[in-house]
């Protein structure tokens, strides 16, 4: 019997964290409930008289997208930079992480978005809540913390 993979990760320690405006490092929102991040790229038909009867295919254009849902909580700066990006039409910085672990060597994904929605909510059983969609500006850059 092979050995449980600790490899695995808890859904909960996937993090977003925002560069302020100002510059400087990416800060963590503390009050993230979920995020989810994709990365697409276009398939092009390539397919001509020299594959013979087999389609081909090759890459087009990249690109990428994150949603993140926040507990609103009025002074936390993350999510201040992230409606004021909005509300000023700014694109933002972030860093996507699987888990937060500096000098790992643990992927680290690192891009500016732009911030198409925000959308508020405030259910009388829960928490307010802020949900934003951002879609990438340019590349999503895989690192190593």
């Amino acid at each position: 019997m092979s050995a449980v993979n600790t490899g695995k990760k808890q859904g909960y320690l996937a993090q977003i964290g925002v560069v302020p405006q100002a510059g400087g490092s990416a800060v963590l929102c503390a009050t993230m409930k979920d995020v989810d991040w994709e990365v697409k790229a276009a398939k092009l038909d390539a397919t001509d008289r020299s594959t013979a009867g087999w389609e081909g295919s090759m890459y087009g254009l990249s690109s990428w997208t994150a949603t993140a849902k926040f507990d609103y909580f009025e002074g936390d700066t993350q999510l201040a930079e992230i409606r004021t990006a909005i509300f000023n039409k700014q694109p933002v910085s972030v860093a996507l992480y699987h888990e937060l672990n500096a000098g790992s060597g643990e992927p680290v994904y690192t891009g500016q978005a732009i911030i198409s929605s925000a959308k508020f909510g405030g259910k009388t059983s829960d928490l307010q809540g802020m949900d934003v969609q951002l879609d990438g500006n340019g590349a999503l850059v895989l690192g190593a913390q």
